[in-house]
Order: structure tokens, then sequence, then C-alpha cells
């Protein structure tokens, strides 16, 4: 609509200008009392253009406002859509923290747990499991890592490898010892690397155990 309206001004400015200019000319040269001299035809001339000039100039400060009036709006759109996009960035970097603090605490709640109540009672095939858990939680929050919110990781890997040392008689199936070695490949550290073999040679100590056990049922008994 202001564009439109734009257009319309400098037609009107020269058409005013030329009907109050184009009249007094005429009152000069038409008025018997006046004697017509080049000087009064160069000074009808002159307020003519003066006049288109003025009109020129009210024409140019309305499509000046207009054009500072679009840039603006152009401005304050990319200064709305940089703040939606920067609040969208924070969002979802805070909504990442929060899981990353969600994952680390539970991680520690399972670790303490692990610890508290069947670690110092020599349950360490409950203890592993947990410490386990723990550590899976703990790989879940690496994926969105913040210097600020500390991982615990290494410390319930040192649990697992207290276990390792101590080396109480523990059995597990292959298919939980294959989880529990995919937990520790994810952490990535040469610790959990380590802890690898410990953890199918548990698997392979129950496999071995229960081979036994059937092979001494089918032995038949002497008479």
């Amino acid at each position: 609509m202001e564009k439109k309206s734009s257009k319309w001004i400098l037609p009107i400015c020269c058409g005013l200008s030329l009907a109050l200019s184009v009249p007094a000319a005429l009152m000069v040269f038409f008025h018997q009392s006046v004697s017509w001299s080049f000087l009064d035809v160069a000074s009808s001339f002159i307020a003519m253009a003066i006049a288109a000039f003025v009109m020129a100039q009210i024409y140019q400060s309305f499509t000046l406002m207009s054009r500072i009036d679009k840039k603006n709006k152009g401005l304050l759109e990319k200064v709305n859509e940089a703040h939606e996009r920067q609040k969208a960035e924070m969002t979802d970097l805070f909504k990442a923290k929060l899981v990353s603090y969600d994952h680390n605490m539970s991680a520690c709640i399972l670790q303490m747990e692990a610890v508290c109540v069947s670690f110092i009672h020599n349950d360490f095939k409950n203890a592993l499991e947990g410490l386990m858990n723990a550590l899976n939680e703990a790989n879940i929050a690496k994926e969105n890592d913040f210097p600020e919110i500390p991982n615990p990781a290494e410390g319930i890997l040192s649990f697992i490898t207290a276990i390792k040392n101590i080396n109480p008689p523990i059995d597990i199936s292959e298919e939980k010892a294959k989880g529990y070695c995919k937990i520790l490949s994810a952490t990535g550290s040469d610790e959990a690397i380590g802890l690898i073999a410990y953890i199918q040679n548990m698997s392979n100590t129950a496999a071995s155990s229960t081979s036994n056990s059937t092979a001494a049922k089918n032995i038949p008994m002497m008479k």
C-alpha cells in the first residue's frame, strides 16, 4: 500500500507546481499594466523550476522514508530470525546437558548401590552386574560429553578391576558376557579394553563347568 501511494507523489507534486506556476506566468504575460520582457519570462521559468524542485524533494523525502522503513523491517526480520535460531540452539544445548547429567547421575547411583550393597558383602556377581549397568549409563552420558559434568566411568572401571584382582568365582552366561564386553568396548579406554578378556573367561569357565557337570552325569556308575 505504501509503495503504491509513493508512485503518485511525483505526478501530484509536478501537477501542483504547474498549476501554481503557469497561472502566475500567464498573469504576468497577459496583464496589460505590466510590460513583458526577457527578464519576466526567465523569472517565470525559474519560479516554475524552483517549484518543481521543491516538489521533487518532497517526493524524494517520501520515497526515502519508505525505503528506510523497508530496510528497517528487513533488519528486524533478520534479528528475529537470528534470535530464534540462537534460542533453538541454546534449548538443544540445555536439553543435551540435562540428558548427560541424568545419565551420569544414574551411573553414580547404580555404582553406589553395587559397591555399598553387593561389593562390600562379597556378592561379586551382583556387584559386577550393577557396575556394568552403571558403566552403560556413563557411556550414554558420554555421547553428549560436557567438561563441567564429570563422568564416573573411570571410578566404575576401578571397582571392576578390583573384582578382577580379587578373582572370585563368577560364572555368567555367554549372552551376558557378550553384553558386558560390548559395554566395555563402547567405553573405549585402555582399562576397559583390558577387562574384555577377563569377562570372556567368565563365560568360558561357566561353559566348562556345565560341560563337566553334564559329562559326570553321563558316566555309568560302577557296580
